[in-house]
Formats: structure tokens, C-alpha cells, sequence
């Protein structure tokens, strides 16, 4: 998996990861769930267009397991 090779490549360097998801993306929402990710409750509205929103997510990396 793509999140897997990343945390592998800078073992000692990659703690959290980022994603932002775009209001009304539900199926984004759901595949970052399921990999773990969870909402920061951090919202901005999108660089291209300000009249929508978008929500910061991010996935902690736990060292002993992997990520966490």
C-alpha cells in the first residue's frame, strides 16, 4: 500500500500524515477512515474555491505498530 512504502521510505522522519477532503466526498471520507485517518476538526475553505469547504484529516504514525 502507497501509505505503507511512504512510512517505510523516512522510518525515522514520517510521524503524521495529512490528507484534506473535500465537503460532500463522502467516499474520500470513507477510504480515510478505514485507513485510520480521523477528522482534526481543522476546516479552510479550498485555495481554488473559496465558496467551498474542505477538512483536515490525519493519520498518526505509532512507531512499535507501524502506524496508529
Amino acid at each position: 500500500m502507497m501509505l505503507q512504502k511512504l512510512i517505510e521510505h523516512e522510518p525515522d522522519r514520517v510521524t503524521e500524515l495529512y490528507a484534506w477532503v473535500l465537503d460532500g466526498n463522502d467516499a474520500a471520507r470513507r477510504v480515510y477512515q478505514r485507513l485510520g485517518f480521523v477528522f482534526t476538526g481543522e476546516r479552510q475553505p479550498l485555495p481554488t474555491s473559496p465558496g467551498r469547504m474542505e477538512e483536515r484529516l490525519v493519520l498518526r504514525i505509532d512507531r512499535d505498530r507501524g502506524r496508529g
